[in-house]
């Protein structure tokens, strides 16, 4: 009768919703990348968000200082200096001498930070002394909207660590007018020192509106300018002598996202190293439903795999290469590998019977 045939419809159906399906899964994936990133504006809180779905993972925090009972099974993490995270998983089946899989990532990204002596007034402007960390490309930071992230130490009984994230856009690198500086198009070569410096207020303002907080002469904050110091303790609700140091990032306000005329890309900022730290950690994660028997891939270096050892690295030194106080120790880069007799993260005490 010349009518068309209902399989191939079916079929162009089948096809469609399986396309739609993969669609939305991706998109659930790429979301979940946007909150981890916009959950992420300094080292500190990277490792933090990485705590937070690991424990929820059923993952067990490890102290350095105390005694470790590693057991087939387990899934644990470690913490450094609240800016490196080494998680690792124990398989079912693993047997002392099997292999094992590293996956490592930097929680570090190209950023202004701001220096220890960062009080800067001139011309009737407050700024904020900072330096460049790592190799950024510092022309595209110019008349941003830039907040503040990173972590402050109070001295309350003991040293606390403390997370902050002032998320109003509380300053700015104004670029020059065209007309004062006409070689600009040709040759554009700001001095990081000099030229880079972000403006936080006027002192005008300032002086009328008496916001900022007297600072002890004699505390760590009087190397800061008190309007700055005020912004910190509102947040965290301490008192300016409470302050004994901070270490904070500058990072655009401009939320990732995802975009594009067909939601295809991510737009986000320190997207080449938090996308290693999310989908090693993510991996790992989602491995642990074969941790304890998948005998459909015996001996494959996987962390999926029971009879292997999975260790995800998420460590802040990827832009530093000196041996300084926010970088991943010597001793937890040594080799897990039970045949190395050095000692290692995996290595550690009690645990060494396992290995």
């Amino acid at each position: 009768s010349g009518a068309p045939s209902p399989l191939p419809l079916f079929s162009q159906v089948l096809k469609l919703g399986h396309k739609m399906s993969k669609k939305a899964l991706i998109q659930e994936a790429a979301k979940d990348f946007v909150s981890f990133v916009n959950k992420s504006p300094s080292p500190f809180h990277v490792v933090q968000e990485c705590r937070v779905r690991l424990e929820a993972a059923g993952f067990q925090e490890l102290k350095e200082k105390d005694r470790w009972n590693v057991k087939p099974n387990g899934r644990y993490f470690v913490i450094n200096n609240f800016s490196t995270i080494v998680a690792f998983a124990v398989g079912g089946k693993y047997k002392p001498g099997n292999g094992y899989s590293i996956v490592g990532a930097h929680t570090d990204s190209p950023c202004f930070r701001v220096k220890p002596c960062s009080c800067r007034t001139s011309v009737g402007y407050i700024g904020v002394g900072v330096e460049p960390y790592g190799g950024g490309i510092w022309h595209t930071w110019f008349d941003r909207d830039l907040k503040l992230a990173g972590r402050v130490i109070l001295k309350q009984g003991g040293l606390v660590h403390r997370l902050v994230h002032i998320e109003e856009p509380i300053l700015n690198i104004p670029n020059l007018c065209i007309h004062l500086d006409r070689d600009m198009h040709y040759k554009f070569a700001p001095n990081k020192e000099t030229h880079m410096i972000p403006v936080l207020a006027t002192t005008l303002q300032q002086q009328l509106e008496e916001v900022a907080e007297e600072v002890p002469k004699d505390s760590p904050a009087c190397n800061h300018h008190p309007l700055l110091i005020s912004l910190l303790i509102k947040q965290l609700g301490c008192n300016p002598a409470d302050i004994m140091d901070f270490e904070l990032c500058l990072a655009d306000t401009q939320p990732a996202r995802i975009g594009g005329a067909l939601e295809e890309f991510i737009f986000a900022p320190r997207i080449d190293n938090l996308m290693n730290c999310y989908t090693g950690l993510q991996g790992m994660i989602k491995s642990m439903d074969s941790l304890e028997d998948d005998s459909n891939h015996p001996g494959v270096f996987s962390v999926t795999v029971p009879c292997l050892l999975g260790v995800v690295m998420n460590f802040n030194s990827n832009q530093k290469f000196a041996n300084t106080a926010h970088l991943l120790p010597p001793s937890l880069l040594h080799s897990p590998s039970p045949s190395v007799a050095s000692p290692s993260l995996l290595h550690h005490r009690e645990s060494e019977e396992l290995l």
